[in-house]
């Protein structure tokens, strides 16, 4: 179900870029009193099935949205976005050529690795379930290891944690701290490269 926050953040997107806003937030709003809609499985969907043109997002925004959450970079969203269809090979030209301080933008927006769940973005709170899991030593290591590899490489540590348990993460980051700062940068580049 989406969490309050996820049904603000699209209020306010749809306030900010609607042709034609509603006059008052309160008419977006009011739909999110009623039971039914408030306790839907879905309640964003809920309340787009009562007024599809009052809650439907521009087809663009939509889009620049979903590439921006899996990305977190303001220009490949942009980019990607002005695409009615995905172009994966555009995805990874686009991304093979990320500066380092573009993969440290595209990072800043993922939550860390071991990280509490409810600072986690919800796509990285999913990714992260195992290692939600694990005891408070593998997460303290976790994040003592994080800051270390920060510190190295100045960047944030990136993994594709889906799947994974806190100790195969472990060992993977403290693998990869004993990489170049080149190696490392190749390492997010690759990791956004197979975004869906």
């Amino acid at each position: 179900m989406p969490s309050g926050t996820s049904i603000a953040f699209h209020l306010m997107v749809q306030l900010m870029t609607a042709p034609e806003p509603v006059e008052f937030a309160s008419e977006l709003l009011l739909p999110f009193t009623v039971e039914s809609i408030r306790n839907a499985a879905d309640p964003w969907a809920a309340a787009l099935a009562t007024d599809a043109t009052k809650y439907a997002l521009d087809p663009y925004v939509d889009r620049f949205n979903l590439y921006f959450s899996a990305c977190g970079s303001g220009p490949f969203a942009k980019t990607m976005a002005a695409r009615i269809a995905p172009d994966f090979q555009l995805v990874k030209r686009l991304i093979e050529k990320f500066s380092l301080s573009d993969v440290i933008q595209a990072a800043a927006f993922h939550g860390d690795i071991g990280e509490s769940k409810q600072t986690l973005d919800k796509t990285a709170a999913k990714e992260q379930s195992l290692v939600a899991q694990e005891d408070s030593q593998i997460k303290m290591q976790l994040k003592q290891f994080g800051e270390q590899y920060l510190k190295k490489f100045g960047i944030k540590f990136l993994i594709s944690a889906q799947g994974k348990a806190g100790k195969e993460i472990l060992n993977k980051l403290e693998a990869r701290l004993q990489n170049t700062p080149a190696q490392e940068l190749e390492t997010p580049r690759a990791h956004y490269s197979r975004l869906p």
